[in-house]
C-alpha cells in the first residue's frame, strides 16, 4: 500500500460521505449566536443517537446520559471541567465518545467521576482527566472510572485517579478504575489509586488499587499504573495501612510496555510497624500476560472543522511504516496478541491508509486535510486506529485509536 499524500483528502472525503448527517449542539458558559444551552444536560437531552455535543471552555455541572449513545467533546484547545457523568444503558448498536473533559465530582459526591452501566456498544474516553472524590462521609465512593457490564471501554491518553472510600471504620483509598463484568482497553494513560486517609477511629487504612477488575478482561499499553499509599497512624501500637496494588485482577490481563507499581505502606504509631507496600500486580484469579515489544503511540488534533487540517502524530520504531484504519464506526474489539493489541474499529466501510515511514526519531507528524462534510451534516466522527509494520511484513503492531470529530465550518469556534 503506497498512497501519495494527495490521495488523503480524497479518501477522507469518501469516508465523510459514509459517516452520515449528525447534529451538533453547542454548549457555552454564556448565551450567544449558535449556542444551544449554557449547561451540558439540556444538550444531552436534546441529542439523539450519533449526535455531537460540543462544549466550549468553562466549568459546568455534570450530566446523565440515559438510553442514548452520543459524543460529548470539548472544543479543540478548550479547558472544560464538569462534575460527575453517569451513563446508563445506551441502545444496542450505538457508541459513546467522551473527549477532552476534566471530570471531578462535587465535594460529598457518592458516585464515581464517570460511571458506565450496561453499555452494550463501544465507549471511547479520550484525552480526559477523571478524578474521584471521597472522604469520611457515608456513601463516599472515590472511584475515577467505574465500568459495569460494558463489553468495550476504551481509555486513551487520559489521567484517572482515585480518592477515598469510607468503609467504616476506615477511610481506604479507592481504585482509580474499577471494572466489573467488562472489557477494558487502555493506551497511554496515567492511572493512580487513591491514598488512604487516617481513620477517625485510629485504625490503619489501605491504599486503593490503580486498576481493579472483577470478571473482566484488561489490555493496557504504554501506561503507568500506581497503587495508592496506605495511611499513616499516630495511635500507639497500631501498624500503618498497607499500600494498594497497581493492579488487582480477577480475570485475564494483558500488558504491553506498562509499569505497575504498588503504593507505599503508611507509617505506624509508636511501637507499631509500617504498612506493607502494595504489590505491582495482585492476582485474585485469571492469567497475567506480559506482551513482548514496545508500545506505539498515536494522536489526532480534534475536533477539527471541515476544510481545515488535523495533524496526526504517530510514534513507533524508526523505519517502520505507520498507517491507519479509518472507519465510520468503532468495534467492540478483539485482542490479537500476535499483533500486540486489540482491533477496535469496524472493518465495514473502512479505509486503510499508509501515512509515513518513521524517521530516526521514531515520530512522524502528518497533516491531514479535512474535506467538506456536505450540506446535510453539521458534524461527524471518524474512528481511527493506528497500525505499524515493517516493509517485509514480518511484524505488524496494532496501536492506539482516536475519535476524530469533524465539524461543519459554520459551527461556532470560539473557545
Amino acid at each position: 500500500m503506497h498512497l501519495r499524500s494527495a490521495a488523503i483528502p480524497l479518501l477522507f472525503a469518501t469516508l465523510a460521505a459514509r459517516v452520515g448527517a449528525q447534529q451538533v449542539f453547542v454548549v457555552a458558559p454564556s448565551p450567544g449566536p449558535g449556542v444551544f444551552s449554557t449547561t451540558i444536560q439540556p444538550a444531552v437531552n436534546a441529542a439523539v443517537d450519533g449526535d455531537i455535543v460540543l462544549v466550549k471552555a468553562g466549568t459546568y455541572g455534570g450530566f446523565n446520559m440515559f438510553h442514548k449513545g452520543i459524543t460529548v467533546s470539548a472544543e479543540a484547545g478548550a479547558a472544560v471541567s464538569t462534575t460527575a457523568i453517569h451513563v446508563e444503558t445506551p441502545p444496542a448498536g450505538t457508541r459513546l465518545v467522551l473527549r477532552g473533559l476534566t471530570v471531578v465530582p462535587s465535594a460529598g459526591a457518592t458516585t464515581a467521576a464517570v460511571t458506565l452501566n450496561g453499555c452494550p456498544g463501544p465507549v471511547w474516553i479520550e484525552r480526559c482527566t477523571l478524578q474521584g472524590v471521597g472522604g469520611a462521609f457515608k456513601g463516599s465512593n472515590g472511584i475515577g472510572l467505574h465500568a459495569l457490564n460494558s463489553p468495550s471501554v476504551v481509555v486513551e491518553s487520559s489521567v484517572v485517579r482515585g480518592a477515598q472510600t469510607f468503609m467504616v471504620p476506615t477511610i481506604a483509598g479507592a481504585s482509580a478504575i474499577e471494572a466489573y463484568n467488562s472489557k477494558l482497553y487502555v493506551h497511554d494513560c496515567e492511572i493512580v489509586g487513591g491514598d488512604a486517609n487516617p481513620s477517625p477511629f485510629g485504625l490503619a487504612s489501605p491504599g486503593g488499587a490503580g486498576i481493579s477488575t472483577y470478571r473482566s478482561l484488561l489490555y493496557v499499553s504504554g501506561s503507568t499504573v500506581h497503587g495508592g499509599n496506605g495511611a499513616s497512624v499516630v495511635a500507639p501500637g497500631v501498624n500503618g495501612g498497607n499500600g494498594g496494588p497497581g493492579l488487582s485482577m480477577f480475570g485475564d490481563s494483558f500488558a504491553l510496555a506498562t509499569t505497575f507499581t504498588g503504593g507505599a505502606g503508611g507509617a505506624g504509631g509508636l511501637g507499631g510497624s509500617a504498612g506493607s507496600p502494595g504489590l505491582p500486580v495482585q492476582i485474585q484469579a485469571g492469567t497475567f500476560t506480559t506482551l513482548p515489544g514496545s508500545a506505539r503511540h498515536f494522536a489526532t488534533e480534534s475536533p477539527v472543522r471541515e476544510l481545515a487540517v488535523s495533524n496526526f502524530s504517530l510514534t513507533g520504531a524508526p523505519g517502520e511504516i505507520a498507517a491507519v484504519i479509518a472507519s465510520p464506526e468503532p468495534d467492540l474489539g478483539f485482542l490479537f496478541t500476535p499483533f500486540s493489541g486489540p482491533l477496535l474499529v469496524s472493518g465495514t466501510n473502512a479505509l486503510a491508509l499508509q501515512l509515513a515511514v518513521l524517521p530516526p526519531s521514531g515520530t512522524a507528524t502528518v497533516p491531514i486535510s479535512i474535506p467538506s462534510l456536505g450540506a446535510s451534516s453539521q458534524g461527524g466522527i471518524v474512528f481511527i486506529q493506528s497500525f505499524f509494520f515493517d516493509s517485509p511484513l514480518t511484524t505488524v503492531s496494532l496501536g492506539p485509536v482516536s475519535a476524530l470529530v469533524v465539524l461543519d465550518h459554520q459551527v461556532p469556534s470560539v473557545r
